[in-house]
């Protein structure tokens, strides 16, 4: 977990970082541990210590590490972990697949939503809009088409194109161009002299900028 989000796979995860600016950004919760295998439950355990993990008849856990003969470490569902008695559970070799099946339905629908997402990543800004500068910018000299950015200055923006760039105007120096959209932060000011165009979307990199 990272930024209070829980990211599906790394292909998620840079997705996502590729808009949002990493200052300050640090793991917050590990990667969740392979389990050695998964059982189901037979008897209902309530638990004798706070050490333990109570479950359900029939529920399914996964065994972390089987530290001594009788009791292993399982993680239930919920993510918790503790002790269970190893005869109060059994292995059934159609547990895998079940599981895993479940987890491939539920990337496939993921997948799905995020595509539809990704079609319109940005629909939900009011565009064109007057947008403020909160971030200083100064863009590669190999980046032709980027403008600089000072805290505080005004940009008519009128185009994100859906790797996060934006097109606009600098109302201060007059110039146009493209900029990330995590330098910028939307107003509530009205929009008096139209820009120019933008660019179509084919001559804006798929990345953002240095």
């Amino acid at each position: 977990m990272m930024h209070n989000r829980t990211y599906i796979d790394i292909a998620n995860l840079i997705s996502y970082f590729k808009m949002t600016k990493l200052e300050q950004t640090h793991l917050i919760t590990p990667a969740p541990r392979k389990p050695m295998k998964v059982v189901i439950a037979e008897h209902k355990f309530d638990g004798q210590n706070i050490s333990d993990l109570p479950f359900a008849r029939n529920e399914i856990l996964e065994i972390l590490r089987i530290p001594e003969e009788g009791w292993w470490v399982a993680r239930n569902s919920l993510g918790m972990i503790g002790f269970i008695p190893s005869n109060y559970v059994r292995e059934d070799p159609n547990l895998d697949d079940q599981r895993a099946s479940r987890k491939s339905l539920s990337k496939q629908k993921l997948s799905s939503y995020h595509k539809q997402q990704n079609d319109r990543p940005f629909k939900h800004l009011i565009i064109p809009a007057i947008v403020k500068v909160v971030a200083n910018r100064t863009p590669s000299v190999y980046d032709s088409k980027a403008i600089t950015l000072k805290i505080g200055q005004l940009i008519h923006l009128t185009k994100i194109y859906a790797n996060g760039i934006c097109f606009g105007t600098n109302q201060e120096t007059g110039k146009s161009g493209t900029f990330p959209f995590t330098y910028v932060k939307w107003t509530n000011q009205p929009i008096i002299n139209p820009p120019p165009d933008p660019p179509p979307s084919s001559i804006i990199k798929e990345n953002l900028p240095n």
